[in-house]
């Protein structure tokens, strides 16, 4: 099979929903530069080789005796290349189809069906659950959250006079993060727990016929706290409270909330929201900015909300980690050049 160089962390078959019309293009805000430009679908949200990890470190043991039990040799497979065969050839075009599905729905709907029709069937709702897990889990902002978090344990260790060796075995390098990455894409108890909490949340699919586009990012799946703790993120899928959201295309988003805390909801799971006003597309671009790793994605190139809020401040995103760790009384964050750190 012939090795695949240039690898996304968000399939292109979702970008194209954010594409510039008629074009294989797409607008793009990068937060690092403070600059916009246009790209090339195929040149965003990816990585030369970002999932290459060899199969064998990949997989446990047992897991390999049984494949060769069954005939299957780990030094026969393009093991380098798995995950992303995986990704593209399994996930990806189950992802296709769903949110053409549901794109296609919203196209020729009428107002009768949108009070009284769901937009995805409890078996859809299933896949898509499995979908948005991989997705959640697959993005370059998790790769730089473990750095971050070796970062704030690098920081704690060191006020705690700890063992060089103890502050060395906490060190992830670029290689043990694409190794830890490639595990975590294929634990599938976690994964399925994962599944679980996306699929029992309340979903609500919103519609957007303002002049205002939805962004998507080069992490298009965000979540929203509405519980505060002293210690604990609660902006967790199973958190009480979350709301998490994902934007299908400039018209569309998938909502899901928590049902036990947002009560009200319970009976609105798979019913559309079809009356969005501009600060509705706006909570959720600004949510969408702050939650983006380092780049926004725009059909219209129309970022006049990103330059509005560095405006009201300009260090939004020098000061934009979500990672904390709280250990002995104190609170460490990551430094800033921990994100820089996973380039090299």
């Amino acid at each position: 099979m012939k090795k695949t160089k240039k690898q996304h962390y968000v399939p292109r078959c979702y970008l194209e929903n954010f594409g510039v019309p008629g074009t294989y293009q797409i607008n793009v805000y990068d937060k690092q530069s403070g600059s916009s430009r246009i790209n090339s679908i195929n040149d965003v949200a990816s990585e030369n080789y970002f999932y290459d990890v060899k199969f064998s470190d990949i997989f446990t043991e047992d897991l390999i005796k049984e494949l060769n039990g069954i005939g299957v040799s780990i030094d026969n497979l393009d093991n380098e290349q798995y995950i992303e065969h995986y990704l593209a050839e399994t996930i990806e075009g189950d992802l296709s189809k769903l949110l053409s599905s549901i794109i296609n729905k919203v196209k020729s709907i009428t107002p009768w069906y949108i009070q009284n029709c769901f937009f995805i069937s409890e078996e859809q709702k299933l896949n898509l659950s499995v979908c948005l897990a991989v997705q959640y889990i697959r993005t370059k902002s998790v790769r730089e959250g473990m750095l971050e978090s070796s970062d704030c344990m690098q920081q704690a260790l060191e006020n705690m006079n700890a063992t060089q060796k103890l502050k060395d075995s906490m060190i992830i390098t670029k290689k043990d993060l694409k190794l830890i990455h490639g595990k975590m894409i294929f634990d599938t108890d976690n994964l399925f727990e994962m599944v679980k909490s996306f699929n029992s949340l309340v979903w609500i699919l919103g519609i957007n016929k303002t002049s205002k586009h939805f962004y998507t990012t080069d992490n298009p799946i965000g979540t929203k706290a509405h519980i505060s703790h002293p210690f604990l993120s609660m902006g967790g899928l199973n958190s009480s409270g979350v709301e998490a959201f994902f934007p299908i295309s400039p018209e569309i988003i998938l909502i899901m909330y928590d049902g036990e805390y947002h009560k009200e909801l319970i009976n609105k799971d798979r019913m559309y929201w079809d009356n969005m006003v501009h600060e509705n597309i706006e909570y959720y671009n600004s949510l969408a900015v702050m939650r983006s790793n380092r780049c926004v994605f725009s059909d219209n190139g129309d970022f006049a909300l990103i330059e509005e809020m560095v405006k009201k401040n300009p260090m939004l995103f020098e000061n934009s980690n979500t990672t904390e760790l709280h250990w002995g009384g104190n609170t460490y964050r990551p430094q800033k050049n921990s994100k820089k750190n996973s380039n090299n």
